[in-house]
């Protein structure tokens, strides 16, 4: 697979989209976890 030097500007944009998603999904988490802890 040769090495792209310029990334196309929707590849970036969709790295973005994918990263917000995944802190989105970590904040679910931890809001989870505190529920669970403040519960015990």
């Amino acid at each position: 697979m040769p090495k792209r030097i310029q990334l196309p500007d929707d590849f970036i944009k969709h790295d973005f989209k994918q990263l917000a998603k995944i802190e989105k999904h970590q904040e679910q988490e931890l809001d989870l976890l505190g529920l669970v802890i403040f519960k015990m």
